[in-house]
C-alpha cells in the first residue's frame, strides 16, 4: 500500500429495520426526501428511498393509519395522558377482540414526555408533553402534522414497561450495537496486506477498488439488541438512529445541518496511521430531571441524548482491543453531532424517536423504582401481562446488514466504525442530574393536570 499513501477508505456496516435510509448501494450520498427500511427474509436490512422506482415501502404496510381528526389533532404545547385510562383503553379493546384506535395507539399525539405526574389518590400517572395530531409520512412514520416530530407510540410504552417490571432487576440495560465479525477483520488485514501489489492507476480509481475490496473482505457485519426484544419497534429505533448516525459520520448521507463536522470531513493528513476502529455510540444526555419532595411530580430536562466516541484497535486474530478514549476525527465527529444533535432531531426523524426512547426507559425505570403499578394505580399492571394481555407489534428481527464503504484521497489511514446506543435508566436515576429540587411551577403543574384523573372521563387532556 505504499505506493497509494494517498488513499483513505472509511467504511461501515450496520444494521436498521423500521422506517429509514438509503439505497442498497450506500457508497454514496443518500438523497434527500423520506427514506425506508425492511429486512429481508434472511434478516438482512435493506433500504430504500420512496421515490424511487418499485417502491417497496407499500409492501412494509400493516395496520392502516389514519390521519388524527376531531378534538385530539388540536396543537398544544401541553397534553396530559392518563397512563391508567391508557390500560383501561387497551384492556377494554382486547377483551373486546377489537384493534387499539390510533388515538390510543400514538398516545393522542403526545411527541415528547416532558412531565410525569403521580397521583396516589386517583391511583394515577400522568405524562404530558407537547402535542398535536398526526399523519403518517411517506416512509411510514407517524409524525405530527405540523412540526413532523414523531408521536410516542403505545407499543414501545409497553415494550419499555415490560423491561422494567414490578419487582424485578432494576439493573436492566437496553441498547444495541453493530459490529463487524473476526472472521471479516481477518480477511481484511489479509486483504490490505497484499492490496499494495495488486492496485495501480489514478488514485480515485484505486481509492473505488480499494472501498470494493474493503467492502467484499468485510462482509456482513452483525446486529446485536438487548434489553428489549429485537423484533420490536423501540428496538430498531435504537439501531437505526446508531446506523444513521454511521452513515453521516462516513460522509454517505447528509442531514442538511450547517456547521455539522462529520468524521469524513474531519479527517486530514495527519490521521494517517495504522487502522483503527472507531467507535461511537449514543448514552443519555439529560441535564436535569427534576422532582418534588414527595416523588409525585417529576420534569425531563435536557437534549436527551449525546454521541461519544473511542479509538479501538484491531488485532491480527480479527478481534479488537477495546479503547476507553478518542482522539482526533473520532472525538471532533463525537463533539459536533452532540452539539448539534437538537438540529438533528428536525432534520432526521429518528434522533426525535431516539429521545422518545429514552425518556420511556427512564419513565418505566420511575414507575419501577417507586413501585407505582402496584401501589398507586394499579390499572396499569394490564399492561405488563404477557400473556393474555395486549401484544405489541412485532417487526421482522436484523441480524447482518452489508458493509458500507466510503473512499477519500488523503493520508493512508482505514477506518472502521462501529458503536451503538447504550441506555441504563438507574445511573441516570442515580445521578446529580435527578437529584435537583422542583420548583414551584412544577407543582403548579401537577395541580393542573389532576381535573383529568380525577374525574375519568377522559383518558387525555389539554
Amino acid at each position: 500500500m505504499r505506493r497509494y499513501q494517498r488513499v483513505l477508505v472509511s467504511f461501515l456496516a450496520c444494521v436498521i429495520l423500521t422506517c429509514l435510509i438509503g439505497r442498497e448501494s450506500v457508497a454514496q450520498q443518500a438523497p434527500a426526501g423520506a427514506q425506508g427500511v425492511f429486512v429481508d427474509a434472511d434478516g438482512v436490512l435493506r433500504t430504500v428511498v420512496v421515490e424511487e422506482k418499485g417502491d417497496r415501502l407499500k409492501n412494509l404496510k400493516r395496520q392502516p393509519i389514519g390521519r388524527a381528526v376531531g378534538p385530539v389533532s388540536g396543537k398544544t404545547s401541553l397534553r396530559k395522558v392518563s397512563l391508567a385510562g391508557v390500560a383501561r383503553e387497551v384492556r377494554d379493546c382486547v377483551a373486546a377482540g377489537k384493534p387499539i384506535p390510533d388515538e390510543v395507539r400514538f398516545l393522542a399525539g403526545i411527541q415528547q414526555i416532558q412531565f410525569v405526574f403521580v397521583y396516589p389518590e386517583e391511583k394515577d400517572v400522568v405524562i404530558a408533553g407537547p402535542a398535536e395530531g398526526w399523519l403518517e409520512d411517506a416512509a411510514g412514520r407517524v409524525i405530527g402534522a405540523t412540526t413532523k416530530r414523531p408521536v410516542v407510540r403505545l407499543d414501545d410504552l409497553i415494550v419499555a414497561l415490560r423491561v422494567f417490571p414490578p419487582g424485578a432487576n432494576a439493573n436492566a440495560v437496553v441498547g444495541c450495537t453493530i459490529n463487524q465479525t473476526e472472521e471479516g477483520m481477518k480477511r481484511l488485514q489479509q486483504y490490505m496486506a497484499a492490496a499494495g501489489k495488486s492496485l495501480s492507476g489514478d488514485p480515485r480509481r484505486v481509492a473505488g477498488q480499494l472501498a470494493q475490496g474493503v467492502r467484499d473482505s468485510l462482509g456482513m457485519h452483525d446486529v446485536e439488541i438487548w434489553g428489549v426484544p429485537g423484533d420490536s419497534h423501540l428496538a430498531l429505533v435504537l439501531v437505526e438512529a446508531d446506523y444513521r448516525m454511521k452513515l453521516t459520520g462516513l460522509g454517505l448521507e447528509d442531514p442538511r445541518v450547517r456547521r455539522l463536522q462529520s468524521y469524513y470531513a474531519a479527517i486530514g493528513a495527519g490521521e494517517a496511521g495504522r487502522i483503527k476502529v472507531q467507535h461511537w455510540w449514543f448514552t443519555p444526555e439529560y441535564e436535569a430531571i427534576l422532582r418534588d419532595e414527595d416523588g409525585t411530580a417529576f420534569e425531563f430536562r435536557g437534549q436527551r441524548a449525546k454521541l461519544v466516541g473511542a479509538d479501538d484497535r484491531p488485532k491480527a486474530d480479527g478481534s479488537t482491543e477495546k479503547g476507553t478514549t478518542a482522539g482526533g476525527a473520532t472525538q471532533r465527529f463525537a463533539q459536533s453531532f452532540t452539539a448539534h444533535f437538537d438540529e438533528l432531531t428536525r432534520a432526521v426523524p429518528v434522533y426525535a424517536e431516539l429521545q422518545n426512547a429514552f425518556d420511556l426507559v427512564i419513565l418505566a425505570a420511575l414507575i419501577q423504582q417507586g413501585d407505582l403499578a402496584r401501589r398507586v394505580a394499579p390499572d396499569l399492571n394490564f399492561l405488563y401481562e404477557t400473556s393474555g394481555g395486549y401484544a405489541a407489534e412485532t417487526l421482522p428481527v436484523p441480524k447482518h446488514v452489508d458493509s458500507a464503504v466510503n473512499a477519500k484521497v488523503i493520508g493512508a489511514r482505514l477506518a472502521t466504525p462501529v458503536g451503538g446506543v447504550e441506555m441504563q435508566p438507574t445511573r441516570v436515576l442515580g445521578s446529580s442530574a435527578s437529584k435537583q429540587p422542583a420548583d414551584s411551577k412544577l407543582r403548579d403543574r401537577r395541580a393542573a393536570a389532576q381535573p383529568l384523573t380525577a374525574s375519568r372521563a377522559r383518558w387525555w387532556a389539554d
